[in-house]
């Protein structure tokens, strides 16, 4: 896809998002799951060997997240078995995959870092995402 065309296409997004959003209210949504769906891409090539190494390791009884930052090469990874492509496949849940998704995210990393309020999936508590 050349730059022309994937410009043109992210303006048509955009255009289409007028009548739901106020042109104000983009940087609340567009960015956010811009970033997400960037570190979807990053980590999509060491998504199934991330989730078999962290059942291994868990299994094993010991804290996957060292092995799992290694097997992503990355300083970030996420858990969850969704990803940004699944989850727009699922329209009736997309809220709660989307807030489960996120969680599943390393702490640390840049998965954990936007600027939209996501409540956690545990009862009883929540958090700025």
């Amino acid at each position: 896809m050349n730059q022309q065309i994937l410009s043109s296409f992210i303006w048509s997004v955009a255009d289409l998002l007028r009548g739901d959003y106020k042109q104000s209210e983009y940087s609340k949504v567009i960015l956010p799951f811009t970033v997400l769906r960037r570190l979807d891409c990053v980590l999509e090539a060491t998504k199934v060997g991330v989730l078999e190494e962290k059942e291994k390791r868990e299994t094993a009884g010991l804290n996957p997240e060292p092995f799992l930052l290694k097997k992503t090469g990355h300083l970030f990874y996420n858990t969850s078995p969704l990803d940004v492509k699944k989850l727009m496949g699922d329209q009736d849940n997309i809220a709660e995959n989307v807030t489960r998704y996120i969680w599943s995210g390393s702490i640390g990393g840049p998965m954990s870092v936007t600027s939209v309020d996501i409540s956690s999936p545990n009862p009883g508590s929540s958090a700025s995402i």
